[in-house]
């Protein structure tokens, strides 16, 4: 602290004397000196610190120049905005959605401070955060959320069809209802959508969102959707893959000689992608050029399905 102190007062062109115990200032006349050469030195402190603040703060309107990471593609995170391929509403609602500026009730009792009580307005168990909305409401579970899986659902479901030439039944379309039929194919190629698969073994969870059978190539994959929680949207692959690879042992005893894997399709609920496009050129379904259209269309249904859902809790 001394020498910090011997530093600012030879900054200013005090003599260093003043600092020492036994000296006498009769007149006073470095007094007003150093009082305005501390100031000046506080002033600078507090806008050095808050000069930090602002740098460390995340600014509005970043958020796609802050996707990085391992896994994170950059590049088909912010395809939608460049393509221009959503509503004017949607790209909105999640600029906002992005930046943390949604109305929740969190935001309202940080931000605002107009608000007690932060808690989610439709489960009342944890705060209502974007982050909760999108992906661990309960409220939203069979609804909202469910919703915007099916949309995704869809997208793929076509993709694959027209990837594996299978003609696209003409009663295809989103919302399919319970009685639809679930199962596509001609002889070499079979889709099953969402149906229970019967194997010998005994496996709990046996209802992928989807299996391709191509008995000509001997291969056999699983497909499974899920729109992740930004942060975690690499566990999520994880956790999908883990899911159902017991289901593809099972079935790779069942049917000799094939091949099995499980292709998890994660999508992040804002739009961030991660190694989805790896997952899908690796995939013998799909053509080279058809990937990015994939991509696309599912990113796009995500998208307008977290944007829904937004809508419909704020006016909860």
């Amino acid at each position: 602290m001394m020498s910090k102190g011997r530093d600012i007062l030879e900054h200013y062109g005090i003599s260093a004397c003043v600092l020492d115990p036994g000296y006498q200032d009769p007149d006073g006349r470095h007094v007003g000196r150093i009082q305005k050469a501390v100031k000046a030195e506080l002033v600078r402190a507090q806008q050095g610190e808050l000069l930090t603040q602002v740098k460390a703060k995340i600014q509005h309107g970043t958020y796609p120049r802050q996707l990085a990471g391992d896994g994170i593609d950059r590049a088909a995170s912010v395809k939608w905005l460049v393509d221009g391929k959503v509503p004017a509403r949607v790209e909105a609602m999640v600029f906002e959605a992005q930046d943390n500026a949604t109305r929740t009730r969190a935001r309202e009792g940080r931000i605002y401070i107009t608000r007690e009580d932060q808690l989610c307005r439709a489960c009342h168990e944890r705060e209502e955060t974007v982050g909760h909305i999108l992906a661990g409401c309960v409220f939203h579970q069979f609804r909202g959320i469910k919703t915007r899986h099916d949309r995704a659902l869809y997208v793929l479901v076509r993709e694959i069809l027209l990837g594996l030439g299978v003609p696209l039944p003409a009663t295809y379309r989103y919302p399919w209802g319970q009685a639809e039929a679930r199962t596509f194919g001609t002889g070499s190629v079979t889709v099953v959508v969402d149906t229970v698969i019967q194997t010998r073994g005994r496996v709990m969870e046996n209802r992928p969102d989807g299996v391709v059978y191509q008995h000509a190539a001997k291969c056999i994959e699983i497909f499974e959707v899920a729109c992740a929680y930004e942060p975690c949207l690499l566990e999520r692959e994880i956790e999908k893959r883990r899911k159902y690879l017991p289901l593809a042992t099972d079935l790779a005893r069942q049917f000799e000689g094939y091949r099995t894997k499980v292709t998890p399709v994660v999508m992040g609920d804002l739009g961030t992608v991660g190694r989805l496009r790896t997952h899908l050129t690796e995939s013998g379904v799909f053509w080279q050029d058809q990937v990015d259209r994939v991509v696309c269309g599912i990113q796009r249904e995500v998208l307008c399905g977290s944007v829904d859902l937004l809508t419909k809790h704020l006016l909860l």
